[in-house]
């Protein structure tokens, strides 16, 4: 066999040299790629694993100013003095009182009324007020009470007691007489222990 040979001359020298940097070029050209193509896969990473972090939002207190309502309490009125009935019968009463003040304004309570409570306004000008009870029975004690009133306020209320006349008597006898004495006789009313009698007969009458 004939052995091979080959004879290099400078030109070749050089192209083998040209092809010697050509190679290592591309070779770093390529490591180059690779490693900005790994820094670039590790910092996506380590965007993506990278937690974030929030700051936690501390709510806002909000301060309520409480109003208080201004509280405006009148002061009621007195109550009534001088309570009289100025006028009675068997089946009513005539009470009179005072005015308080000036006030014109009363309420007037008493079983006895229906409604119970019932309001008394005086239209005369005058010091004091007058109301008439009516439909009450002869002889029966009564329970009233006047309560003064002035602006919506009350007074706490004067209580006051009055009876109707009571019924006259019926059966009236003589159960006995002689020259110088009569002995009249008649049936109680009601009950009632205490009488009149009234003569001229009689001194005093």
């Amino acid at each position: 066999m004939k052995p091979f040979s080959f004879k290099i001359t400078p030109e070749h020298f050089l192209l083998c040299v040209s092809v010697s940097l050509l190679w290592v070029s591309n070779a770093a050209v390529q490591t180059s790629v690779m490693t900005a193509k790994a820094m670039a896969t590790v910092t996506t990473a380590t965007q993506t694993t990278t937690p974030t972090t929030k700051t936690p939002t501390t709510p806002t207190a909000t301060t309520t100013t409480a109003t208080t309502p201004l509280l405006t309490t009148k002061k009621p009125p007195g109550n009534v003095n001088n309570v009289t009935v100025s006028a009675r019968n068997e089946t009513s009463i005539t009470l009179k009182w005072e005015k308080v003040g000036g006030i014109p304004t009363y309420f007037l309570r008493s079983e006895a009324m229906t409604p119970m409570d019932v309001p008394v306004y005086d239209t005369t000008g005058g010091s004091s007020v007058e109301y008439v009870v009516t439909s009450l029975t002869a002889g029966k004690k009564y329970n009233f009470t006047i309560i003064t009133t002035f602006e919506g306020a009350n007074s706490t209320g004067f209580s006051y007691e009055a009876v109707t006349a009571p019924g006259n008597v019926n059966n009236v006898t003589v159960s006995a007489r002689n020259e110088t004495s009569i002995t009249l006789k008649w049936e109680k009313v009601g009950g009632i222990p205490t009488y009149f009698l009234r003569s001229e007969a009689m001194t005093p009458m």
